[in-house]
Order: structure tokens, then C-alpha cells, then sequence
């Protein structure tokens, strides 16, 4: 959580140039912040406070964004839908008929 009256605001446009250095002196682009920001990745979202309708964020936003997106992802495999339950039934229907 980002504590406006005690954390050092980063403006969103200004990441790239925080990071730079990070990411072996390859700058990223301010839409991927923006990115970031709004859409997130792996529906993770970098943590951003309004203030005067300007976004920012803090390096410490940036550190547990990073760390929450490096974590192995674990992937759920989504249960199967009706149509494809009743796909999934005609064809061991079919299999058994053949006998196989």
C-alpha cells in the first residue's frame, strides 16, 4: 500500500528513468508502465495513487510488482464446459461402439 505522506512518489512517466538502470541500461517504454498500471500483468497490477490527477507510484510499488510477477505462476486448468462435456461423451460413445 502506497502512503502518500511517507513514500517518495515516482511519477508514472518517470519509471522508465528509475528503471533504467535496473534493466542493463535498456530503457522501457512509458506505455508499459501505463500498462502496468491499469491492465497489470497475469492480473497483477502495479500500485498507483492519484494525487492532482497526476498517477504516481514508489520504487517499493515497483519492487513488490516485480517480485509478484518473477513468482511462478500456477496455472489452473479451467473445468471443461457443457458442450464440450457432451464433445467429450459422444466420443467415448464412439470408441466403445468401435471397441476400442
Amino acid at each position: 500500500m502506497i502512503e502518500v505522506c511517507t513514500d517518495e512518489l515516482i511519477r508514472l512517466r518517470n519509471v522508465p528513468d528509475v528503471l533504467r538502470n535496473i534493466v542493463m541500461g535498456r530503457k522501457i517504454h512509458s506505455s508499459t508502465v501505463h500498462r502496468w498500471a491499469s491492465k497489470g500483468v497475469r492480473g497483477i497490477v502495479l500500485e498507483t495513487v492519484s494525487v492532482g490527477g497526476i498517477k504516481y507510484t514508489t520504487k517499493e510499488a515497483i519492487r513488490r510488482f516485480s517480485k509478484a510477477c518473477s513468482a511462478p505462476s500456477v496455472t489452473v486448468k479451467p473445468s471443461p464446459t457443457k458442450t464440450r462435456m457432451k464433445q467429450i461423451s459422444r466420443a467415448e460413445h464412439s470408441l466403445d461402439e468401435a471397441g476400442i
